[in-house]
């Protein structure tokens, strides 16, 4: 992924954050026959200090499965936020006009290999942690062992579990930062009379490249 300096996100934890806020991912193999994706959620495991996979699952009808060991790479893409900046929102547009349209946009990449996992038991956790993980915010979170033990055991023989084993991370966080800071002060103010939720998160990033004023 091509990433300018200003824009390069180094920070581990605020990667991973993102992938919990926007678990669904796009996997892309690349094998003999081709590229092959699929969207996928996915959470992540710190399995030790050296040591990242990502687990979801696929449905066993599911072909791609079966590509795993011959894929000769595989990524892994998160989107962020994300929005379209329109030049109306630099100040400068109205000294010397000298602005374009841009995206603003959050992403993480991941590189790594990916394995398939039949086990019924690493399945099961799989889904107890994938599902907590979505009913957290839920005012009374639904739970897999709130299905019928024999409906859950007949649905998990439909499915393949995943294994992404991460060999690499790299993340790109387009916020404004190649902006003077009058045109951040401006979208920030543009993007916070506004109310839709991408538009205030947007404001909210942008806002981290103003330096913050010293007390008198």
């Amino acid at each position: 992924m091509y990433i300018p300096d200003m824009f390069r996100q180094v920070d581990t934890a605020a990667m991973q954050q993102l992938i919990a806020e926007q678990p669904l991912a796009t996997l892309v193999m690349a094998t003999d026959d081709g590229l092959e994706a699929n969207h996928i959620p996915l959470y992540w495991v710190d399995i030790d200090a050296d040591t990242v996979v990502l687990r979801g699952h696929v449905a066993k009808d599911n072909p791609m499965w079966r590509q795993c060991a011959a894929a000769t790479d595989v990524l892994v893409i998160f989107a962020g936020a994300q929005l379209y900046m329109s030049p109306s929102y630099y100040a400068t547009k109205q000294i010397d006009a000298k602005v374009v349209p841009t995206w603003n946009y959050l992403s993480v990449h991941l590189h790594g290999d990916l394995v398939a996992i039949h086990d019924t038991q690493w399945k099961r956790e799989m889904l107890d942690r994938l599902t907590d993980q979505q009913e957290a915010s839920q005012p009374v979170p639904w739970q897999v062992a709130d299905a019928p033990a024999a409906h859950v055991e007949k649905l998990m023989g439909a499915i393949v579990g995943l294994e992404f084993r991460v060999t690499s991370i790299e993340g790109k966080w387009k916020a404004s930062q190649n902006q003077p800071l009058v045109n951040k002060v401006s979208v920030v103010d543009h993007l916070r009379s506004k109310t839709a939720d991408n538009s205030l998160a947007m404001a909210d990033l942008v806002s981290q490249s103003i330096p913050r004023k010293q007390p008198e």
